[in-house]
């Protein structure tokens, strides 16, 4: 077998599951947060998109009908580019990239530029998406097989590579991919073969996301001629009597804030983590972005912020926001040999009783709050700043696509985008707005 080139990097063809983002491997999860460049697909969920670092090159190769960013040879080229200049790379796919994702193309183009790789399987939606409408795909008495095939080949059954004479079994379940367009022409096909027009048929829409929408009918039903925009991709039929079950065992359209979608953004890591968990508890499909990746090390501004106040010889606030920041600030100043009485001029203020401790250990009087009311006294804050292009980025990378109306923005963002509104440079003010105008209140 033909060995990788060790000095080279390494790429990770990872699942990205069926649109629900609980559906990844923990592995894929450490895989993304750990990459160094992600190329994605289209259908990819946009809550994985936040996960990688921030420094993390994210790069767009979708594919939708009549239309592709980057054809599939050009795809192969780029994952061969960034693994020999030595980065971690994550291909990251719907579904399972071995299963009608092209992956395997893939692996054979990295094995030949001898691009050491690795695969790791993803939740495919060919179960999933059946198991979220209250579809098994198979069950005892009712189907004791199961059949997936794409819906590409399926333009007339002349030329198609389906052996439908195999499908026509009524004790099979048969679960089209990528089929939503032949639909009528996979119903007539089906029914040519001998199955029974009355076979039940289901259509899943954006399976296992909020939008999720599932149609049932029967083969006569959809063999017909059809509004090419009736039935919404992306989308998955299921064809079988094990569709029949569905009125029973349906329970993902059932739970409380199924249809909502919540966007979150804070600055702790933690506190968006803490949010995204409480909503999805309650069935809302949360997207959720934590400014702490992209934080400028506090410790690189403390240095600027004490030299500013050095200079100045006029009465001066300086403000706490977390504890945190004024041990730094303070043991900053011992490592320089600061006389702390070189700061007689400043006024420190605290935000809460744990700062003011902090504060007061070194000897130092302290009021709390900022001094709102003194508007003569210039101000001095301590506290984290971000890097806003990345930030607006990464935002407007998730959520490309949507439309404002599709998101409603979690009353424990509103801090957090008031920041970013206040930090803002003009040219991001537009993915600003964007956010802005999702900001619907959340019911009880």
């Amino acid at each position: 077998m033909m060995r990788a080139d060790s000095a080279s990097g390494v790429v990770y063809l990872v699942g990205g599951g069926p649109g629900d983002p609980g559906l990844i491997t923990d592995r894929a999860r450490r895989l993304l947060e750990e990459a160094d460049v992600v190329v994605y697909d289209r259908l990819v969920s946009p809550q994985l998109l936040a996960l990688p670092k921030a420094s993390a090159q994210m790069i767009y190769v979708g594919k939708q009908a009549g239309h592709h960013a980057l054809p599939q040879e050009g795809i192969n080229r780029l994952l061969v580019r960034h693994a020999l200049l030595g980065q971690k790379v994550v291909r990251l796919k719907g579904g399972d990239p071995l299963v009608f994702g092209r992956g395997g193309e893939e692996a054979l183009a990295l094995r030949q530029a001898r691009v050491r790789f690795e695969v790791i399987p993803g939740v495919t939606s060919a179960t999933a998406v059946p198991a979220y409408a209250g579809i098994p795909v198979t069950h005892r008495h009712v189907a004791t097989s199961f059949h997936v095939v794409t819906g590409h080949e399926c333009v007339s059954r002349e030329n198609s590579k389906v052996d439908w004479s195999v499908l026509a079994d009524q004790s099979t379940t048969l679960v089209v991919l990528m089929g939503m367009a032949q639909l009528n022409i996979i119903a007539r096909n089906l029914i040519f073969a001998g199955r029974p027009e009355d076979t039940p048929v289901a259509v899943v829409s954006s399976g296992t996301r909020a939008d999720q929408t599932t149609e049932i009918g029967t083969l006569r039903d959809f063999a017909g001629e059809r509004p090419r925009d009736a039935v919404k991709s992306p989308g998955l039929i299921v064809i079988g009597d094990v569709v029949s079950l569905r009125p029973t065992l349906s329970w993902f359209e059932d739970r409380m804030r199924f249809r909502e979608r919540i966007l979150v953004l804070t600055q702790l890591q933690g506190e968006a983590d803490e949010i995204k968990l409480r909503y999805e508890d309650e069935g809302a499909e949360v997207l959720a972005l934590s400014l702490e990746p992209f934080a400028i090390p506090i410790l690189s501004l403390i240095d600027e912020i004490q030299e500013q106040l050095l200079s100045t010889h006029s009465d001066v606030t300086c403000v706490f926001e977390r504890a945190l920041d004024a041990l730094h600030f303070f043991s900053r100043l011992r490592g320089r040999r600061i006389d702390v009485r070189r700061l007689a001029h400043v006024q420190f203020a605290a935000t809460d009783d744990l700062i003011e401790r902090v504060i007061m250990e070194y000897g130092l009087t302290c009021i709390r709050g900022a001094m709102e009311g003194a508007p003569a006294i210039p101000m001095v804050r301590v506290q984290r700043l971000f890097r806003l292009g990345p930030v607006l980025g990464r935002i407007e990378q998730m959520l490309d696509g949507f439309d404002p109306g599709d998101w409603t923005l979690a009353p424990e963002s509103t801090r957090t985008l008031d920041a970013l509104a206040a930090w803002s440079e003009p040219e991001g003010q537009g993915v600003l707005r964007k956010i802005f105008r999702m900001g619907k209140d959340i019911g009880a």
